[in-house]
């Protein structure tokens, strides 16, 4: 952690109680003050991420790709990828009770660490490997190939983002 950061994380420590739970997201280092709406979008981002983070706040310089997304996610070029690759996995979810679009989002955050999601969804691995493979079979993707995965990633993502902007109301 640097000076800047360290420095904030201290002022947010001061002024908020610690058994307080908000979501604070924090922008990039803006100077000009032409940048403030870029630095509003960028705490928002955060904030809307920092939901699911156990620490006080969110960095937008930590949510990784999700700085690209945010922006786009409500186009309808976006959700139609993302609805190409996550429709199937929604369809059969509706008929089951493998929960693999759950499954498949909470492999993406442990960032296809197995063993983590394991321990997270307190499921054996064989379980989860079993509910990947359904996932593969159903959307032709394999979780296993990186390009495959990457497609998986961003529809999940995307469908993430969309989600949070809906909740909160933005167009």
């Amino acid at each position: 952690m640097n000076d800047k950061d360290s420095l904030l994380k201290e002022i947010i420590n001061t002024l908020l109680d610690p058994d307080l739970r908000i979501s604070i997201g924090v922008s990039d280092f803006h100077y000009r003050l032409e940048e403030i709406k870029q630095a509003i979008h960028e705490a928002f981002y955060a904030a809307l991420l920092h939901t699911n983070s156990d620490s006080n706040f969110l960095l937008h310089k930590n949510i990784g790709t999700f700085k690209a997304i945010f922006p786009f996610a409500k186009s309808e070029a976006m959700q139609r990828f993302s609805q190409s690759r996550l429709n199937p996995l929604r369809d059969f979810d509706a008929e089951n009770t493998l929960f693999l679009f759950d499954t498949l989002k909470q492999f993406i955050m442990c960032n296809g660490n197995l063993r983590e999601l394991s321990i997270q969804s307190s499921l054996h691995e064989n379980t989860l490997r079993y509910r990947l493979n359904k996932i593969s079979d159903l959307t032709g993707l394999n979780f296993k190939k990186p390009e495959d995965y990457e497609q998986l990633s961003l529809a999940i993502k995307i469908h993430m983002c969309s989600d949070l902007l809906n909740e909160f109301g933005v167009i």
